[in-house]
């Protein structure tokens, strides 16, 4: 099967987009909870890929998209962070 094939199933769509928002969720409680003198932003991003990594860990295809999606944002925001 391949991995294009994701997309054209609703159901997997689906999970993928409940597996963000529930990892974006999570990453926002840790922010929300963790001091700010201690860098929250970063824990909170850590807890959200946390989450995603481990359902992948546990076989769960559509978070490894949703891992490589992470991953794609956070270079497109560090080169933002660079050039802006």
């Amino acid at each position: 099967m391949d991995w294009t094939a994701m997309f054209q199933d609703p159901q997997r769509v689906g999970l993928m987009v409940l597996i963000t928002v529930g990892a974006a969720i999570v990453g926002r409680i840790v922010y929300n909870l963790w001091p700010k003198t201690k860098s929250p932003a970063f824990w909170g991003s850590a807890a959200a890929f946390l989450v995603v990594g481990a359902l992948a860990y546990m076989g769960i295809p559509e978070a490894g998209i949703v891992a490589w999606l992470f991953i794609g944002i956070a270079v497109i925001f560090g080169a933002a962070a660079l050039v802006l």
